[in-house]
């Protein structure tokens, strides 16, 4: 599996590369540095659930990267199937509402150590890129924060530990990586698309954007 990203990077086989070294991803080390502590709910995500969102991700891969050959089968494996589901038209009402414009989508980014994908990046009016995480479907409990010590807060920040908080995590990785490589950033969003067709958009946390985002880099980078 191979796809090529924006600003030097790509996914090959499995593994981050990003100006041809290969990069470890994010996932372990945001649970490792903020939120090691968080108790999972006993409602799960199932495996139907998982699997959506990887529906999801692909079918707007495809409707937004193949406009003049498909990458598809390069990118993941197989072919797309072509669908206008309600999550996707949550996603057109949300880029409407937001006058944002895609770019691309699965954008490989990195901060030189460690690497991710960008679900979609858009630029706005004036000419700014956005970065936007997707989620799919209603997650319960979405702002309930839960931890097995008893404090309800991350283990290195005085923030909620939930899930929206973890994805808020994501969200300030895209942005950093994005501004390590001189990429103006404007608004950044984590987008939840339901099954209604209707959206949530939950614009970047005042607990890591500007100054305060340094904190949260110290965090993560320190060993």
């Amino acid at each position: 599996m191979c796809a090529a990203g924006l600003y030097g990077g790509s996914y090959v086989n499995g593994r981050y590369v990003v100006d041809g070294e290969v990069k470890r991803g994010i996932t372990k080390r945001l649970k490792q540095k903020f939120y090691a502590n968080y108790a999972p709910s006993e409602q799960r995500r199932s495996r139907s659930s998982k699997l959506l969102g990887t529906k999801v991700h692909r079918q707007l891969y495809h409707k937004y990267t193949c406009k003049e050959a498909c990458s598809c089968v390069a990118m993941f494996g197989s072919k797309t199937r072509l669908a206008k589901g309600k999550f996707v038209r949550a996603f057109e009402l949300f880029l409407v509402e937001k006058r944002l414009e895609v770019v691309g989508c699965e954008v490989v980014v990195s901060d030189g150590e460690f690497a991710t994908g960008i679900d979609v990046l858009c630029v706005d009016a004036a000419g700014l890129y956005c970065p936007v995480e997707i989620k799919c479907g209603d997650w319960p409990h979405l702002q309930v924060a839960r931890t097995v010590d008893g404090t309800k807060t991350m283990t290195t920040l005085p923030v909620p530990n939930s899930h929206a908080n973890q994805h808020q995590l994501q969200l300030w990785f895209n942005v950093h990586c994005l501004r390590k490589r001189g990429v103006l950033v404007g608004s950044c969003y984590v987008v939840y698309l339901q099954s209604n067709g209707h959206f949530r958009a939950h614009p970047g946390a005042s607990w890591w954007l500007g100054e305060r985002g340094k904190v949260v880099e110290e965090i993560f980078q320190r060993e």
